[in-house]
């Protein structure tokens, strides 16, 4: 007779499909969910580096460019030096030049922040998103990596979802001092729904491969 848990598990199923549940702990979970913050910092730690570098190349770049243009102007003001009109036309023109490259600058230092901010903008959503994802997982007791999936498609709002994290199915608690079978049969391992869901989820298997696969199990993709 089956417990609460494999019935509320199996009452998220279509008609006709059968899932074998998880067994997962509480430790697994609470690993899973400092896996992620970890490699999330160690991203931001390797932009910021190449960040880094980047930005000083560019200065260096300027720079040698700074004083290529600082040279030739002076080589121009010394080549008119003796001719008072000529003079003040060349030191006009400098002068023009360099307010034109002051707001050139300018907009492209705007335009750079602006992009940062819009992918810094980004990155925290996402980085929150997949947060209140995992969270509501835990709670749910269901699947962390399908919700983070799946809440790709929402509004990323907690709402929204828990919503979807709730018709995903239980995952079965593990019972101290008591291991599952490994659902391995004579000459190979049997894969279930749950395995096949699994695969995709993680990006091992193709749409179409996902496809075939539910059907040999009689299951709707």
């Amino acid at each position: 007779m089956p417990d609460g848990t494999t019935a509320q598990a199996d009452a998220t199923l279509s008609q006709g499909e059968s899932e074998t549940p998880q067994t997962i702990s509480w430790e697994e979970h609470q690993k899973a969910l400092r896996d992620a913050t970890s490699a999330i910092k160690a991203d931001i730690g390797r932009e910021r580096a190449e960040s880094k570098k980047a930005l000083e190349a560019a200065q260096a770049a300027q720079a040698r460019l700074d004083k290529m243009i600082r040279d030739q102007e002076a080589a121009e003001l010394d080549a008119v030096r003796d001719e008072p009109e000529k003079l003040s036309a060349v030191q006009e023109r400098q002068r023009r030049r360099a307010i034109e490259s002051e707001l050139a600058a300018a907009k492209l230092e705007l335009t750079d922040k602006t992009a940062k901010l819009t992918q810094h903008e980004s990155r925290a959503a996402e980085t929150s998103r997949e947060t209140k994802a995992r969270e509501i997982a835990t709670r749910l007791n269901v699947d962390p990596a399908r919700v983070i999936k799946l809440s790709k498609f929402t509004d990323g709002s907690p709402e929204a979802i828990e919503e979807i994290a709730s018709e995903l199915p239980k995952l079965q608690a593990e019972t101290p001092g008591l291991r599952p079978d490994s659902n391995r049969s004579v000459g190979g391992s049997i894969q279930t729904v749950t395995d096949v869901r699994k695969n995709f989820v993680a990006g091992k298997i193709t749409n179409v491969q996902y496809a075939e696969k539910m059907r040999a199990l009689g299951a709707n993709p």
